[in-house]
């Protein structure tokens, strides 16, 4: 046995349970602001136009198309998601000392 049951939660400070209907998304509370979503769209952009660039550079030679691609996307990808996670980390940490003040 695992022991009693846990009592039940206080319905003062119980947390408010909402049913989703079968399949739909569950909300998530985030504080998606301007900066946050200029970041995103750009990071997207970024990606997308490394794709076609490095599809063009590896189109150039069709024999060696699937090595040239993954080493000139990858190339470019990398540094692209690293400086996406460096400007996450300062608005995160922006945010957080605008908050405290």
């Amino acid at each position: 046995m695992s022991g009693p049951p846990p009592p039940p939660p206080d319905e003062e400070h119980a947390p408010e349970q909402v049913e989703a209907p079968l399949g739909a998304p569950q909300q998530v509370h985030m504080d998606f602001s301007l900066p946050h979503f200029i970041r995103i769209v750009t990071v997207n952009v970024l990606v997308l136009a490394e794709l076609c660039i490095a599809m063009y550079i590896a189109s150039q030679n069709p024999e060696e198309f699937q090595p040239v691609f993954f080493k000139v996307f990858f190339s470019l990808l990398v540094p692209t998601l690293i400086l996406a996670s460096i400007t996450k980390r300062l608005m995160t940490r922006h945010i957080r000392l605008k908050a405290k003040q």
